[in-house]
């Protein structure tokens, strides 16, 4: 994985895509770029949802120093890519994001990892994707994608993982990308992909998959769901 991606935001500039107010709370928040003095906490998030998210889950990611230590790298070199968004609320605390990097044609994998259980889950999302070929059927030659998105749970059902996939469209035309593709394998984050426009491209249960020989034991979702938002 390079540390650097073709057309990412400058890190000399905090760009503010929305600002939008939890009418039950009162509290404003504001979806931006994330500053390098919060890394350290959007680590922390994205450790935290590992014990959250399906596949991550079923693996018991969380409890492993290595594979935790590992992910952490992996989303460290994708932060300084500049392309994430977090979402703060009015005291400044970030409480939401969505690591967001750029998947060029001809790239084997998103990045590269000796972990054992990075290696084999990445392994079975790229055969997965192999099924759909999205260069040659959107005809193009990069497209937006993610590695987590994750909400504090304190302030969640307020809209926040719905407005942090909105501001793709304001990514995507500031990079001069057409095509953004992520997979959702829980239904939170499926249903708030749905409300802001992606379609699923890809559905298949996690039954289903174990019968293929995928190593996945879901306990949060019934179905894998790769969805695609165009512009």
């Amino acid at each position: 994985m390079s540390s650097t991606c073709k057309g990412s935001i400058s890190p000399k500039v905090l760009n503010t895509y929305s600002t939008f107010a939890n009418k039950e709370s009162g509290i404003v928040f504001k979806i931006q770029d994330i500053p390098e003095n919060q890394f350290d906490n959007a680590l922390k998030m994205l450790v935290d949802g590992t014990k959250e998210e399906p596949l991550c889950a079923s693996r018991n990611v969380h409890d492993n120093v290595d594979t935790v230590r590992e992910f952490e790298r992996i989303w460290t070199g994708i932060l300084y890519e500049r392309l994430s968004v977090g979402c703060f609320n009015d005291d400044g605390d970030l409480v939401g994001l969505n690591v967001l990097m750029i998947k060029t044609k001809g790239e084997e994998g998103l990045f590269v990892s000796n972990d054992r259980h990075i290696r084999d889950m990445m392994d079975n999302m790229t055969q997965i994707h192999k099924k759909i070929d999205l260069f040659t059927n959107y005809n193009i030659d990069r497209y937006l994608t993610s590695l987590g998105l994750y909400v504090n749970p304190q302030y969640r059902s307020r809209g926040i993982a719905k407005e942090l996939l909105k501001v793709r469209r304001q990514i995507m035309a500031s990079l001069g990308l057409t095509l953004t593709v992520s997979t959702f394998t829980a239904i939170g984050s499926q249903k708030a992909a749905k409300s802001v426009g992606f379609e699923e491209i890809y559905v298949i249960s996690y039954e289903e998959l174990r019968s293929l020989g995928f190593d996945f034991v879901n306990k949060f979702s019934d179905f894998y769901k790769i969805m695609a938002l165009k512009v």
